[in-house]
């Protein structure tokens, strides 16, 4: 009997740079080893501007600028957060969008043909995002509690 389902090639790994996204990487670091995956390390910007934001990035700059220093710093930060974490042995690379990350994570799944996609849940207020992202996502999506 043919399985209709294939073991993952490329997992997608949505983060949020917080101590729980570490115990998610981990997680998906032991599958991908044991089924010789690659990683997508995904990190969703917010799109808003917190006040320290503002002011460190300087008010007379234009919103065009604003947003690509704030991407930019988002992909400082998910680097420095790859580089902490991510055993050198696993093949990956980082992506960093801006937006909803139900949405953002779906499209970029979509768009990488990732087979797997792995999220994180916090207590309080994750399960809505990991529904809307079981909801959205082209592929299996794997809750890490």
């Amino acid at each position: 009997m043919e399985s209709i389902w294939e073991l993952p090639k490329k997992i997608l790994i949505s983060v949020d740079l917080t101590e729980h996204s570490k115990k998610t990487v981990k997680y998906g670091e032991a599958l991908a080893k044991k089924l010789g995956s690659q990683i997508v390390l995904m990190y969703v910007a917010p799109m808003f501007f917190t006040e320290a934001d503002v002011m460190e990035l300087q008010l007379d700059r234009k919103s065009e600028e604003l947003e690509s220093t704030m991407k930019s710093k988002a992909e400082e930060r998910l680097k420095e957060f790859a580089s902490s974490i991510m055993d050198a042995s696993i093949p990956y690379e980082t992506l960093v969008a801006a937006g909803v990350p139900p949405k953002e994570v779906a499209d970029v799944a979509e768009k990488l043909g990732v087979d797997l996609v792995l999220i994180g849940c916090h207590k309080r207020t994750g399960a809505g995002i990991a529904d809307k992202m079981v909801e959205r996502a082209p592929c299996p999506v794997l809750v890490i509690k």
